[in-house]
């Protein structure tokens, strides 16, 4: 990959590298981070448009935008080669960034990433509910006329930080209104078993209540959970700077 530099653009370079190293750097690098957004949007760091340098007193940023537009612009030019590693995911769901290492001594540009995406995944729990529960769930089904059949299903969704069972249907399929008792048991069930089921992008599913066996209630939880996953790596390129 080529990146040739017009006299203005060279005049970048030697000054980003004049400035970098005034501050006597522990390596002769200068480093830049830009961001990438779910779709493939390229845009400069969240953190605001900057070029740093490690010292032995820590991370330090040069204030150099001018340079570090030149980089964003040539990533911005090249983005089918930089984007390769985010395309690698469905639905253009991956973000994350994309980061430069400029080494002024051999002139060269590296570059790296940082993927980000959501990973989907399915699981079951069951158990038994403990005695005196299971008796106070049974009283309350036997008092209902709304709660037919042996299995009560209890539907949730969560994500952005909160969650809620939402409904609930009885073993005819028919929609009903999910008793106090039996909306406390999931919400504690759900905890218990799926801690932070709520947060993020959370999860959804459905608790259900078995009350098949004489005397007893057996449960299980169908849970969707969505976390983020990610990987890193380098390019297998690097780009040569003629200043």
């Amino acid at each position: 990959m080529e990146f040739i530099l017009d006299d203005e653009q060279k005049k970048l370079a030697k000054r980003a590298s004049l400035l970098a190293k005034s501050y006597k750097p522990k390596r002769p690098e200068i480093n830049l981070r830009f961001q990438v957004e779910q779709g493939g949007g390229l845009e400069p760091d969240w953190n605001g448009s900057a070029c740093n340098i490690d010292t032995e007193l820590g991370e330090k940023d040069i204030d150099y935008d001018q340079f570090y537009d030149l980089i964003f612009e040539f990533v911005e030019d090249n983005m089918d080669a930089f984007f390769e590693p985010f395309n690698q995911q469905d639905d253009d769901d991956s973000w994350g960034s994309i980061w430069c290492e400029f080494n002024y001594e051999t002139k060269t540009l590296n570059f790296g990433h940082d993927v980000s995406y959501y990973e989907s995944s399915f699981s079951v729990e069951e158990g038994k509910v403990k005695e005196d529960l299971a008796q106070r769930l049974i009283n309350v089904k036997n008092d209902s006329e709304d709660l037919q059949g042996n299995v009560i299903s209890m539907s949730f969704d969560g994500g952005g930080d909160s969650g809620s069972i939402e409904g609930g249907e009885n073993e005819l399929g028919e929609s009903i209104d999910i008793p106090a008792s039996f909306e406390d048991f999931g919400y504690n069930i759900l905890e218990k078993n799926f801690g932070g089921w709520e947060n993020n992008e959370g999860g959804n599913g459905n608790v259900l209540l078995n009350f098949t066996e004489p005397g007893e209630v057996h449960w299980a939880i169908e849970m969707n959970m969505i976390g983020e996953e990610g990987f890193s790596g380098t390019y297998d390129f690097e780009v040569k700077l003629d200043f």
